[in-house]
């Protein structure tokens, strides 16, 4: 991907694809920092209106992270689209020089001014001319790509994310033009995650170079290189926390909105001690301990969901497991944020430190991987009982662990195959015939999941031009009692014929509105497709 028109290989391709997990990945962690280092309410030193402007300040950051997870699903999706398996890990912090970059900075460290305008710089458009926090100053300046190396995959450099994005999909399209589509999108739809197993916005099936790029618009518009005048983009709720925290400052010089986190907090001496703060308190080191495994296998259970395929009930499972432990996590970070750090580092506090292992690669489909499952929440929430000097934040992350590790004994059939029709506790594949497929409703939009693709049907977008009836009758059933969809009643290129047809109606309905047509395409969506 030298050049914009460029086809990648699939090596190369797959090598970007995994940079942007990391990337996603990476801002979610400093985000959730961010956030579990703010302080809450009166009784920790704010005033009534602080208080409730950094609570709605903590939603709002939280908020992004969910976008950034919602981020991750959507390249998850399309490498397990493009044959790939999804990378889930990363490097810990702070990442070494050549990971990013060198003008991508990202690293753990308390809420801000700095911090909020490193968000900003981030986030913002190609337009912008926002400059980065005040200490983000890269180590040194330095180049990734050289035109000379063809066959080992080497990093892209990029001002923005929105930039980076755009050479992806730049690639991405110039390799289905070359390959064609079957041959781009090789990989089974049935690993990939979708609505029915967790309710984000990326979690969509990518099917085709339409879906992928489809995926792809929809993280730049959400938040990294979104247009400026974006009311709900990450740069704009950025921008606009930072307004209110100049004017809680003018009212208050004194404001101080977060607890003394740590920067780059770590459980062990470090080998390059620059940048970094060793954690010496027994109860940090038990609670921060804690959340980092926590949050490792939360990782775990999605890269195992990855090698899933649906409907078995493991995928639902480790997803549902895997939200839960976030759940845990997040007391566990606000509980380590406001404890100290050790007497290496008088007046400052610790901070979960997201740790990573060596490896996180998906752990094997059946007995094998849920035995892991089972083995290891059963860890967790013993330590969890254990907790020296327990709040309610570690009591409450406690009790979550606690029933996780219930439900994973529960739910996990230790014996069970990793055959759909032959594991005992499997869901039947829907049937056209029946009528039987799986359908539910997630604010206000109907998904209903067939074997190889998912219809979803939002009300208040159709135009009602009865072209999905009329151009896929066996598909879209009138004027029927219940379930009027059924995905598997005839192939996925009819379906995809008639959403592209409803696509440019609904255009023309729309007057040329791009953003506007961009979320709201079409009536009937073919695993993300309007």
């Amino acid at each position: 991907m030298a050049a914009p028109t460029e086809a990648p290989t699939r090596e190369r391709l797959l090598h970007f694809l995994y940079e942007a997990a990391e990337l996603e990945h990476n801002l979610m962690c400093t985000y959730l920092y961010a956030a579990f280092s703010l302080r809450s309410g009166t009784a920790e030193g704010l005033s009534p209106t602080e208080a409730d402007t950094v609570a709605r300040w903590r939603r709002t950051i939280m908020d992004v992270a969910i976008d950034e997870m919602s981020h991750l699903t959507a390249i998850w999706n399309i490498t397990s689209a493009v044959g790939g398996i999804p990378r889930v890990g990363r490097t810990n912090f702070p990442l070494d020089p050549g990971w990013l970059p060198a003008r991508v900075i990202v690293r753990l460290e308390p809420f801000n001014e700095a911090v909020l305008q490193h968000f900003i710089h981030l986030e913002r458009p190609a337009s912008s001319k926002e400059p980065d926090g005040e200490g983000f100053d890269p180590e040194r300046d330095f180049r990734r790509s050289t035109p000379w190396i063809k066959l080992v995959p080497l990093p892209l450099d990029y001002d923005t994310v929105g930039e980076f994005y755009r050479n992806l999909g730049d690639g991405l399209c110039a390799m289905s033009a070359k390959l064609g589509e079957p041959g781009v999108f090789i990989g089974d739809p049935a690993l990939q995650l979708s609505a029915t197993e967790v309710d984000l916005p990326g979690a969509r099936r990518v099917m085709c170079i339409k879906t992928a790029i489809l995926a792809l618009e929809y993280i730049v518009l959400q938040g990294e290189g979104a247009p400026e005048d974006s009311e709900n983009s990450h740069f704009a709720r950025f921008s606009a926390m930072r307004a209110e925290y100049r004017a809680l400052k003018a009212q208050n010089p004194a404001f101080t909105p977060a607890h003394p986190a740590a920067t780059n907090p770590v459980l062990r001496e470090p080998p390059r001690p620059g940048g970094r703060v060793w954690l010496e308190d027994k109860a940090a080191i038990a609670t921060v301990d804690l959340a980092n495994a926590a949050y490792e296998l939360m990782v775990r259970l999605l890269a195992y969901a990855y090698v899933v395929p649906a409907p078995h009930p493991d995928k639902v499972l480790a997803v549902d497991l895997s939200t839960g432990l976030m759940q845990a996590v997040t007391g566990l970070g606000e509980r380590a944020a406001r404890l100290p750090a050790g007497p290496s580092h008088p007046n400052c506090n610790a901070g979960m430190s997201f740790t990573t292992l060596r490896d996180t690669a998906p752990l094997p489909f059946g007995p094998g991987g849920r035995r892991f499952f089972v083995e290891r929440l059963d860890e967790l929430s013993g330590l969890a009982a254990t907790l020296p000097d327990a709040d309610e934040r570690a009591r409450k992350s406690a009790r979550i662990l606690a029933g996780l590790s219930n439900t994973a004994r529960q739910r996990f059939d230790l014996n069970a195959s990793t055959s759909i029709a032959t594991s005992p506790t499997a869901v039947a594949a829907p049937s056209a015939a029946s009528g039987a497929e799986a359908s539910r409703t997630v604010g206000g939009v109907q998904y209903v999941e067939g074997v190889a693709m998912t219809l979803e049907f939002e009300g208040k977008r159709c135009i009602h031009s009865r072209m999905c009836v009329t151009g896929a009758p066996d598909v879209f059933r009138a004027n029927v009692k219940g379930n009027w969809m059924h995905p598997d009643a005839t192939d996925v290129e009819q379906v995809v014929a008639v959403a592209a047809t409803q696509e440019k109606l609904e255009h023309l309905e729309m007057a040329g509105d791009m953003q506007e047509g961009q979320a709201q395409m079409a009536s009937c969506t073919l695993n993300g497709i309007s």
